[in-house]
């Protein structure tokens, strides 16, 4: 089965993420508290030192203590509100000549997986596969369950969940924005760079990947 395979923070969304967004406006509705931020910071800080940029991915910190409920219902407002409105309409076009064309879109992301799925429900993604956090007596902890859905772990989920969603990576497409996107971007027959970092505009020029920049022009709050 053909697949189209979207990156969401820095591709579908240019310049931000869905996780920033969130936090934004949880912030500015005061379920996030200036203590939340701060506890965040120091553990983030630990994280850091100890794990690099993978370890401080893996802090939620700032999701800790609220409810699972409450987290779901706000993310659900916030794709329809802040996130559907800032993905560019050259996105959009690309994603429906594909589906014209018959191929099935699958959104990946680091993102957590209560963000992503109402996302891929707004824009009629066939799937989506995002990361899992932590619960304890319908409370977010904040920590991630499993893995956090960044640079080799994008790789070994999609390959995990080849056989299940039939995925045929040489007829499929991909489509993402930064290096650490690089290596589950080899695995397929077609890959796009999206508004790319760096290291990714070298490996593509390498590779003869298409180049393309998706601008947000849309004001979203």
């Amino acid at each position: 089965m053909r697949w189209a395979v979207f990156d969401v923070d820095g591709t579908l969304l240019p310049g931000t993420s869905m996780e920033r967004l969130a936090v934004r406006r949880l912030v500015q509705s005061g379920v996030v508290t200036g203590s939340m931020l701060i506890r965040f910071l120091l553990s983030g800080l630990r994280d850091l030192a100890l794990g690099g940029i993978p370890g401080l991915l893996r802090n939620k910190g700032y999701f800790r203590g609220i409810r699972e409920e409450e987290l779901s219902v706000f993310s659900e407002r916030m794709v329809r509100r802040s996130v559907v409105p800032r993905i560019p309409s050259a996105a959009r076009e690309e994603m429906e000549g594909l589906r014209r064309e018959g191929f099935r879109v699958l959104l990946v992301s680091g993102a957590p997986d209560f963000m992503l799925h109402p996302l891929a429900l707004a824009i009629g993604a066939d799937a989506a596969i995002g990361t899992v956090l932590e619960t304890e007596d319908g409370r977010f902890t904040g920590k991630v369950s499993g893995e956090h859905l960044y640079g080799p772990e994008k790789t070994a989920i999609l390959k995990e969940k080849a056989a299940e969603l039939e995925l045929d990576f040489e007829k499929s497409v991909v489509y993402a924005n930064d290096s650490t996107d690089a290596e589950h971007m080899r695995l397929f027959g077609t890959a796009v760079a999206v508004n790319p970092r760096p290291g990714l505009r070298r490996e593509a020029g390498r590779k003869g990947w298409r180049v393309v920049r998706w601008n947000n022009v849309v004001a979203a709050p």
